[in-house]
This record gives structure tokens, C-alpha cells and sequence, in this order.
């Protein structure tokens, strides 16, 4: 019970940080549909979502590491675990970063584009700091440097990819020819940003996976949970670029082409919306898995 309250802790935390950041980066390339979507309204409830999630966290992070429920409440394990911890350095920043965007949120309510790089920045920064949460703060010296950098590169890169998925799912489900433009126009933007990020990700999955599975620990690799788990979220990676290429090379060109012909627009429409529905919930389902990975011993730990 306590380890599926520690994955929901994390999941949820991941879900909500992530697309906070990812949708506030979505406002500063596609500010035409970020307006139409009013992700500046998205981002404010995201935050708040995002630090209560934080909140309820630590309390299933202390119940896990302590091995009780009754100390998931108590203060001085509470205290223990924010003061002596990673997890609670981490937690720290993170809760600070969060409160700060929440503030410059409200601040900025008249004059919306000054919190654009500000909440960016600070939602950035609390996303990185999912990183502590992994095995990638476990390494010493240059190497626990390499990896621990890797993993924050992929946590942000996942973010801006989860985040648009999110703002491009809720264009699609607008209907009306203008937001369709919107829609055909933000999608073929994002197409080359998109690129980039599925190759982030790839590279640095790839240098994790190295630094978790050194060549000793290989045999071990098949019979392995996080082995195992880590496979299961490569497929659906994999279910995710597929569709990510269909996005871009097929179903955005057919959508840009049905608007001068309203008889292909609602099929147009149909299968677009299907497949960004599709990929977000891959992606939701990616994240799932990587909370869980983070409470598993990889082949490098001899688990």
C-alpha cells in the first residue's frame, strides 16, 4: 500500500509539473493558440494542482522511506525527510519554484505576457527538479554528473513534448474553421521542435539505460523489475513516435488541405483529434511507468 501511494505521489507530481512546463513554453511559440486554448488560465491551476501535489507527496515519500503511515504525518519524520534527504532538498526547490510562479501569476493578472518567461523559467526549474526523485542522483564524480545532467535534460524534453500534447489535444477538440487554422498552423510549427525533442529523449534514455545496466550487470537484465518495466515504457514510446510521425508527415497536411473542402474537413478532424488523444494518453501512461521506475532497482543495484 505504501509503494502505490509513493508511485501515485510521483506520478501525479510528474503529470501535472511537466505539463505546467510544457504548456508554459507552448505560450511563447504558439501564443496564437496558446490564446485560443488560454493556457495562461491552464498554467495557474496547473501550478496550484502542481503544489498541492507536492504537499501530498512528501507525505507518501515519508510513509514509503520510513515504512509506516502513522509517519507520514509526523513532524519530526516529516522534518527528517525535507531537511537530511535529496528527496527533501529537491522538494524543497521544488515547492519554492511553484509558490514563486503561483505569485508571479497573480501579479502579472493585467499584463499577462510579462509572467511568460518568468513562469517558464520557474516551472523549468521545479520540473528539474523531478530528477533527485531518480536513480540519477545516486552517481559520484564526473560520471554521476553525466547522468544526473542526462536525466534532467530528459525530464525537460519529455515536459515540452507532454505539454504540447496536452494544448494541441485541447485545439482539436475546438471546433470552428479559424481554430482549425490555429490547429494546422501550430501543428506544422511544432513539427521541427518536435524532432529535436523525440531525439533528446532517445539520446538521453539511452545514456541512462547505460549508466543502469554497466556490462556486468547485462545477465541480469531479462529477470530484472526495472528492466522489465522500462521495457514496457519503450514500447509505448515507441506507440508515441508513430504517432507523433503520423501527426506531422499525414494527418496535419490532410487537416491544412480539408479547410478548403468542408466535406474532408470533419473526417480530417476526426482523426487528428483521435490520434494527439491517442499519443497524450501514451504519454500519460510513459509517466505511470516512470514513477514506478523510480521505487525499482535497476540491474546496476543487483536488484
Amino acid at each position: 500500500m505504501l509503494e502505490a501511494l509513493q508511485i501515485a505521489g510521483r506520478l501525479v507530481q510528474y503529470a501535472l509539473i511537466l505539463v505546467l512546463f510544457g504548456a508554459s513554453a507552448f505560450s511563447l511559440y504558439a501564443s496564437a493558440a496558446a490564446t485560443l486554448v488560454s493556457v495562461r488560465r491552464l498554467t495557474g491551476g496547473l501550478a496550484i494542482a502542481s503544489l498541492a501535489a507536492c504537499l501530498i507527496g512528501l507525505l507518501a515519500q515519508t510513509g514509503a522511506m520510513s515504512g509506516s503511515v502513522t509517519d507520514a504525518v509526523n513532524p519530526d519524520m516529516l522534518w527528517t525527510i525535507v531537511s537530511a534527504t535529496h528527496y527533501g532538498a529537491a522538494w524543497t526547490v521544488r515547492v519554492i519554484a511553484l509558490v514563486l510562479a503561483i505569485v508571479t501569476l497573480g501579479l502579472t493578472a493585467t499584463r499577462p505576457k510579462m509572467a511568460s518567461w518568468p513562469v517558464l523559467i520557474l516551472s523549468g526549474g521545479a520540473a528539474l527538479t523531478l530528477a533527485w526523485g531518480g536513480h540519477g542522483v545516486e552517481g559520484e564524480g564526473a560520471a554521476g554528473l553525466v547522468h544526473l545532467s542526462a536525466d534532467m535534460a530528459h525530464i525537460a524534453a519529455a515536459g515540452l513534448w507532454v505539454g504540447a500534447l496536452v494544448c494541441f489535444s485541447l485545439l482539436a477538440l475546438r471546433s470552428g474553421v479559424d481554430h482549425l487554422k490555429v490547429t494546422a498552423s501550430a501543428l506544422a510549427g511544432f513539427a521541427g521542435q518536435g524532432s529535436v525533442i523525440a531525439g533528446v529523449l532517445v539520446l538521453t534514455g539511452l545514456i541512462n539505460t547505460a549508466f543502469m545496466t554497466p556490462p556486468s550487470a547485462i545477465p541480469q537484465f531479462l529477470g530484472n523489475a526495472w528492466a522489465q518495466v522500462l521495457a514496457v515504457k519503450l514500447v509505448l514510446f515507441a506507440g508515441m513516435l508513430s504517432l507523433a510521425a503520423a501527426n506531422r508527415f499525414v494527418l496535419t497536411p490532410r487537416l491544412t488541405r480539408s479547410l478548403s473542402d468542408p466535406a474532408r474537413e470533419a473526417e480530417a478532424v476526426r482523426r487528428l483529434r483521435l490520434s494527439l488523444l491517442l499519443e497524450t494518453a501514451l504519454a500519460f501512461g510513459a509517466l505511470g511507468l516512470v514513477a514506478w521506475l523510480g521505487t525499482l532497482h535497476p540491474p546496476s543495484h543487483g536488484g
